[in-house]
């Protein structure tokens, strides 16, 4: 993150030295399907021994945080309000090193957006991809997050190819899609991306060989 990077972090565990992680992120409000899709995912994310990156959200984050916890998942909780009863409220969890916490402000600090802000970016600095369940247009900060990462490429957003207005509109922007199929197989999260961003460069080349042939033709036609 360079200059964007915090000056000190307060560390609540045993932080791994080295580690790939992944974070899963989405709205406030969940479906059952998309229920079904976080387990799906974190399951995944455990068979490949990937470090969930978590940023103690409402939501799609709280779900996969919380399954991941009864699921034997590893990890990394990055907090920016009230530390302290965290680190007491899962005080177990953390000397079984299940979870680290981590936080960029002091540990008794209160939540402010600003800090907020700062914490999604970096769970997205900390993750090699950074799931998109669900999404609104132009609203939340999972919106204001998933744009803000586009524009630094801190880390590769894979959107869930669903029914979610938001990330329909998303995939229009041509991040990579991860499918409903690719979370069931056993293809691991390297191997999705590159298949994914590979077709989706495909789909770029063809919508623009389409574009040159209608300009021919348009071209013709004054001819």
């Amino acid at each position: 993150m360079k200059k964007s990077a915090p000056l000190c972090l307060f560390i609540a565990g045993t932080l791994p030295v080295k580690f790939e992680g992944i974070s899963i992120t989405g709205l406030q409000t969940v479906s059952k399907k998309e229920k079904g899709y976080v387990k799906r995912l974190v399951d995944k994310l455990n068979n490949e021994d990937k470090w969930l990156i978590s940023n103690d959200c409402k939501g799609i984050d709280q779900e996969a945080f919380h399954y991941g916890l009864h699921h034997h998942s590893q990890i990394i909780c990055f907090v920016c309000e009230n530390m302290l009863n965290k680190i007491q409220e899962y005080k177990k969890s953390i000397r079984m090193g299940k979870v680290v916490f981590l936080s960029a402000v002091d540990p008794a600090k209160r939540f402010t957006v600003t800090h907020a802000i700062d914490r999604n970016s970096y769970v997205c600095a900390l993750s090699m991809f950074q799931i998109v369940v669900s999404s609104k247009i132009n609203s939340g900060a999972t919106w204001f997050t998933i744009m803000h990462n586009m524009h630094h490429n801190w880390t590769v957003s894979l959107v869930l190819d669903n029914d979610c207005f938001g990330n329909q509109r998303l995939l229009e922007m041509k991040t990579v899609p991860i499918y409903i199929k690719n979370i069931v197989s056993d293809t691991s999260f390297e191997m999705i991306y590159e298949l994914n961003k590979k077709e989706n460069i495909e789909e770029v080349n063809i919508d623009q060989m389409s574009i040159f042939e209608f300009i021919g033709d348009t071209n013709e036609s004054r001819i």
